[in-house]
């Protein structure tokens, strides 16, 4: 939950399957401890450094969520005896109970917030058969549903020194001290806190400001300027998803023009992360070898900020190509 309130614009859904996600609980320091850690070393005193939990406790974060779909589940300790070993899993029943808490404050601060989350509270213990059930839960309650990619409204608060609210970048001359606050409604940017910072909006002029501020964002500057262009001819690495429509993928090599710029082999696979080069304009060509010995072959022009439509042919082994 963490990372999809520090990264709302990335995340469009997020779960958590017996998550400690109450940080800040009255028992939970002593709790973190037992994995190993000492949570002074991670998060600081819970009173001296209490900005610095708050910035970490999702609960607390909630309100960042608020354009992001949710799902958590968790068990109440009591084990299910059909699961060896679990009558006796006397850590995972204290554990589930105490995080089975963390899933109501969590769920509660996001339901006062009126956020989209689904809540299942079942029985079980900490343990991988309950998570497995889990999975199979949040399968079903669906991942990748639709949500509104460009809210024009919204509140996030963090402790990081620099990172991206949606589409307001944000980074701070030194480390926060406080929980720093941004609120945008429309074209108006408000932020809570102190220090300084500077402020870079997507397709937007950047700004400097003194907390606490309220600002206008100003109007959106055209794709087609030499500032948004020179800005998208910084190297950049771009994940590309392998599709096994046509076979299972054994052999993935990437080409910047004529020249290969990265080559992968494996059993099956799905992803491929291309460093994609410093320049205005540029093709890629990706081609996939599936183990049939049939090649698929995508095409796709930059420009600048800008990239053309994917143009994709299929070479089975025969020879044949036809366009997909």
């Amino acid at each position: 939950m963490f990372f999809a309130e520090a990264l709302p614009g990335y995340f469009g859904s997020a779960a958590s399957f017996s998550g400690t996600i109450s940080l800040q609980r009255p028992e939970w320091p002593n709790a973190f401890d037992t994995q190993g850690q000492n949570h002074l070393d991670v998060y600081g005193d819970p009173t001296a450094q209490q900005f610095y939990w708050t910035g970490h406790n999702p609960t607390a974060l909630a309100a960042n969520l608020v354009n992001t779909r949710l799902f958590v589940r968790v068990g109440d300790g009591t084990p299910v005896p059909y699961y060896d070993g679990e009558a006796t899993n006397y850590f995972g029943a204290v554990a589930e109970s105490e995080l089975n808490q963390h899933a109501q404050d969590f769920v509660g601060a996001a339901r006062a917030d009126a956020e989209d989350v689904t809540f299942e509270p079942t029985t079980g213990v900490h343990d991988w058969p309950y998570w497995r059930l889990a999975m199979q839960s949040a399968l079903n309650w669906g991942f990748f549903k639709p949500v509104d990619e460009t809210p024009s409204k919204w509140s996030y608060a963090t402790v990081a020194q620099q990172g991206k609210a949606w589409d307001i970048g944000y980074r701070f001359d030194g480390a926060p001290d406080v929980v720093e606050t941004l609120t945008r409604d429309g074209d108006t940017l408000t932020g809570t806190g102190a220090g300084t910072a500077s402020i870079s909006p997507d397709g937007r002029a950047p700004l400097r400001v003194s907390f606490p501020f309220t600002v206008n964002l100003g109007p959106m500057v055209p794709a087609t300027t030499p500032a948004v262009d020179a800005a998208c001819t910084h190297g950049r690495a771009s994940l590309f998803f392998i599709h096994q429509d046509n076979g299972r993928v054994i052999r993935v090599d990437a080409y910047i023009g004529d020249r290969l710029v990265r080559s992968v082999r494996g059993r099956r696979i799905a992803r491929l992360l291309v460093q994609l080069p410093r320049a205005r304009a540029f093709t890629l060509r990706i081609v996939d070898t599936t183990a049939a010995g049939n090649q698929v072959i995508t095409r796709r022009r930059y420009r600048g900020c800008r990239k053309g439509p994917a143009h994709t042919t299929v070479r089975h082994l025969h020879g044949v190509l036809r366009p997909s």
